[in-house]
């Protein structure tokens, strides 16, 4: 087995309105539970998840950072947003306010974070479709719209949750962390060029 020689922690944060399932998704894909009557505690919490098999023998862990609940007073600082490689956008596509306001979001994300910051909008909970208030088509224009990628989830059943993250990071992956460990500028450059040289394929450890 290949030695483990540093590692590189991305973080990914999750914007979107208030009970748009942002926690839910998060919890079924580090987690794999769902809690449908989940308590409510405003602040920040923290999951992680660490990933190996890279071509440049480095370990990889994402740090997703969940608002859980400072969403509703928008009260959110420029440390939220500051060294994110990545920031998933959320809405549920039985509520139309939530996916009206996947465009303040989005500015906020432009404004506060880098140019270069990987993203992908998701329609949360895919699984009351007969309650769907946002078309697909709606949904696909929006992330267009915002140069991202759109996938329909659902964290009660699991239901392309996976694959939507992968789909992120996939690309997250391709490049070094903005938080690199251990790391000089010139050993980060070299990981990148075998980064973009490898599969960028990746399992969890």
């Amino acid at each position: 087995m290949s030695e483990i020689i540093s590692q590189h922690v991305y973080k990914v944060i999750i914007l979107g309105d208030s009970y748009a399932g942002k926690t839910s998704f998060i919890k079924r894909y580090i987690l794999n539970e769902f809690n449908k009557y989940r308590s409510y505690n405003p602040g920040q919490d923290f999951f992680t998840k660490s990933f190996s098999n890279f071509p440049d023998n480095n370990k990889r862990t994402i740090e997703i950072q969940d608002t859980v609940g400072q969403e509703r007073y928008r009260s959110f600082t420029y440390g939220y947003f500051r060294n994110a490689d990545a920031c998933i956008l959320a809405f549920s596509i039985a509520d139309m306010i939530s996916f009206e306001n996947v465009k303040y979001w989005a500015v906020q994300l432009e404004q506060n974070s880098s140019d270069n910051i990987h993203k992908i909008l998701i329609g949360c909970k895919s699984d009351v479709g007969y309650l769907r208030a946002v078309t697909y088509d709606e949904a696909i224009k929006m992330a267009v719209e915002f140069g991202m990628k759109y996938v329909e989830t659902s964290a009660k059943t699991g239901d392309q949750v996976n694959e939507a993250m992968e789909m992120l990071l996939e690309e997250v992956f391709k490049r070094p962390s903005v938080r690199s460990i251990g790391l000089d500028a010139v050993q980060l450059e070299r990981n990148a060029d075998l980064m973009r040289a490898g599969d960028n394929c990746f399992c969890i450890q």
